[in-house]
């Protein structure tokens, strides 16, 4: 889970690093067009998925290993 993920490049690059994992970048719904043309573009498509919502008030889920906040914490804090 990329929360915050906008453009999607940093889950991409850990599922290229990683061939066993996959990703969900989870992002207000606006920012995701960007994580979506990123994921097209560098052909992950099968690895990386998207999730809209805000997530300091919607449900994320719990079904994930790790997240990821890059970029994001000092906004939230």
């Amino acid at each position: 889970m990329d929360l915050g993920g906008s453009h999607g490049l940093h889950s991409i690059r850990f599922c290229r690093r990683y061939p066993n994992l996959s990703a969900t970048v989870f992002d207000l719904p606006q920012a995701l067009e960007v994580a979506r043309e990123t994921i097209a573009a560098e052909e992950m498509g099968d690895r990386v998925a998207v999730q809209g919502g805000d997530f300091l008030a919607d449900d994320v889920g719990t079904s994930y290993d790790v997240a990821f906040l890059f970029n994001i914490l000092h906004a939230a804090s």
